[in-house]
């Protein structure tokens, strides 16, 4: 990861906002959260990044991690408002998570020995499927690429024909209703699942 991703996606989020109320709290809460990442983001990764002892590595790490699930409860919240669609969360949410990822895996190989580290690694790696992002990856297009969750929610949608997330909750109790959304969005952009409705009313529908 190079310093310009990380700019590119504060930028953005930083676009984003800018369709939020002017004196809106969320607004400077998001763009805040995004500056922190983008800073230590920089120190740790790229091939530009800084000579960091190991311990503040990881410190830096665990912050970014950190800061990631807070602004991803942000997004959740600022979706449940009406100033813009939820989906326009659904791209910078999937970037972030990427970061998160990233952020835990340099997590391991800094605290491991260099054998243990690169094995896992490579492990890893080959359970990594690629996703479609506006930075120019591909995304699975058939069903039988979808990870066992989604399979699930199919499952379900092709028994009862119309869910909405509470339904799904029901028999996957151990996912966030916030997961359970983003797993919505992906199966409809993939024109797997339709919807109708918003808010607390949206449904899903088979197709």
């Amino acid at each position: 990861m190079e310093k310009s991703y990380f700019i590119k996606l504060t930028v953005v989020l930083y676009r984003i906002t800018e369709l939020f109320p002017k004196e809106e709290p969320l607004r400077f809460s998001l763009r805040k959260k995004a500056n922190d990442i983008l800073a230590d983001a920089t120190l740790v990764f790229g091939t530009n990044s800084v000579v960091l002892v190991r311990a503040e590595k990881q410190r830096l790490l665990n912050r970014i991690i950190k800061n990631i699930d807070i602004i991803q409860a942000f997004f959740e919240l600022a979706g449940e408002q009406e100033w813009i669609k939820q989906e326009n969360f659904l791209v910078l949410q999937r970037e972030y998570e990427r970061v998160a990822k990233e952020a835990q895996l340099s997590l391991v190989t800094n605290k491991e020995p260099a054998q243990t580290a690169q094995t896992k690694v490579a492990k890893n790696t080959q359970q990594i499927k690629p996703q479609e992002t506006v930075f120019g990856e591909t995304e699975p297009k058939t069903e039988e690429h979808l990870k066992q969750r989604h399979k699930k929610i199919l499952k379900l949608l092709k028994t009862k024909g119309v869910v909405q997330v509470k339904d799904v909750k029901d028999i996957l109790p151990e996912v966030t209703k916030r997961t359970l959304r983003r797993d919505f969005d992906f199966l409809l952009k993939q024109g797997l699942v339709g919807r109708r409705g918003d808010k607390n009313k949206t449904e899903y529908v088979a197709r």
